[in-house]
């Protein structure tokens, strides 16, 4: 749903953080966290390989307590989104 979003809202409202690692983890939503609090945004979008189960827990815990809303896209998300565009 949110690549679906991601085409009506112009993508500079939300701030983006990208990993290219293989797997993102609490420490990575944490310092993503301090970032949009810093600049007073309640929305961000974290695009990665994978999610731990601790970086997933970090996400639900900072939306609840905090009130911010990080969502996760994986890239192979991405990927089928565009592949089923080329091939239609």
């Amino acid at each position: 749903m949110l690549l679906y979003l991601l085409h009506l809202v112009p993508w500079y409202c939300y701030p983006i953080q990208v990993k290219r690692t293989d797997q993102v983890g609490r420490p990575d939503i944490e310092n993503f966290e301090v970032a949009m609090k810093r600049d007073g945004r309640p929305r961000g979008i974290f695009v990665g390989f994978d999610f731990s189960r601790d970086a997933e827990k970090e996400i639900r815990r900072v939306e609840r307590e905090e009130g911010l809303e990080i969502e996760p896209i994986l890239v192979n998300a991405i990927l089928e989104k565009e592949m089923n565009g080329w091939l239609k």
